[in-house]
């Protein structure tokens, strides 16, 4: 299934970049909050199997 391997890695592409705007976004409104939210980052632990 090729196909399933593009949609994964499409939604593991979209996640990463869409968290990166968020954190920019979000780090510009309240950087305290920010960087106590994503310090653990445990979204990134999750995608990297997804990635490979």
């Amino acid at each position: 299934m090729p196909e399933f391997a593009l949609i994964l890695a499409a939604l593991a592409v979209g996640l990463s970049v869409g968290l990166k705007l968020m954190r920019s976004s979000l780090s510009l409104a309240n950087p305290r909050r920010v960087r106590f939210h994503l310090s653990p980052r445990p979204v990134h632990a999750g995608a990297h199997p997804l990635a490979l």
